[in-house]
């Protein structure tokens, strides 16, 4: 059976941790297909460094911009030496290279999702997840069943 390139897939309001016994690892990866959305995604890789194949919010295919059409408030931490995202006919990017190449990314951002507990990966106060979302095609409700409201945090739960 030949699997067929899936199109237009949207990855929206997941959170993707990683344990400090990771030591490589992509939070959302994109091996095929065209005009893929991924948006309001929080990635937390909570080793301190990178493992000998990298640590990647994204894995991308080659002609990144193709496969992807729309990436935007997703919030990443990763471990010192690792990177943004990774494709074949780019190499390793750092977010502000990828931006740069891309011109998506725009309101993403590399820090610490502050959860107040690591197990459930709740947004603590003062969290940069909290109301960060684009409300644009965001889910109602997060993966609890709460209600979202008009500013969506990031991630699979609201505050």
């Amino acid at each position: 059976m030949l699997d067929e390139p899936v199109t237009n897939a949207v990855v929206r309001n997941n959170t993707i941790q990683f344990t400090e016994t990771a030591t490589s690892g992509k939070g959302i990866s994109v091996s095929s297909g065209t005009g893929h959305s991924l948006e309001n995604n929080v990635i937390h890789f909570m080793a301190t460094q990178a493992g000998t194949s990298d640590n990647l919010c994204y894995g991308l295919p080659s002609s990144p911009t193709d496969a992807v059409t729309s990436v935007d408030y997703n919030i990443c931490q990763i471990p010192s030496g690792a990177h943004w995202t990774s494709a074949p006919d780019a190499g390793a990017l750092s977010l502000d290279a990828w931006q740069r190449l891309s011109s998506m990314d725009k309101h993403s951002r590399m820090l610490d999702p502050m959860f107040s507990d690591s197990t459930t990966c709740t947004p603590a106060a003062g969290s940069p997840l909290v109301n960060a979302g684009d409300a644009t095609d965001s889910p109602s409700v997060d993966i609890n069943g709460r209600i979202r409201d008009s500013q969506p945090d990031i991630g699979a739960l609201e505050q």
